[in-house]
């Protein structure tokens, strides 16, 4: 797997994981993996995007912490 790929990667799992933070700590708190990926799956492409690039900022600018899961739903 090239660099790219890697970091390709690397940002879809961030992004991911930073609206399943979210969800888990603001909607379901005991979602389960399956309800979660139903979840994902029913948000718009720009919805999606926003947590992308969140994401992608939170990594960049070393923030990406425990308080995660307290900002906005998108």
């Amino acid at each position: 797997m090239s660099i790219a790929e890697k970091s390709s990667t690397l940002t879809t799992i961030h992004h991911s994981t930073l609206c399943a933070h979210r969800w888990l700590k603001q909607i379901k708190t005991n979602g389960t993996t399956e309800e979660f990926g139903a979840y994902y799956m029913s948000l718009a492409e720009n919805q999606r995007t926003a947590y992308n690039n969140e994401a992608a900022d939170l990594v960049a600018t070393d923030k990406w912490d425990k308080a995660i899961g307290q900002g906005k739903m998108n």
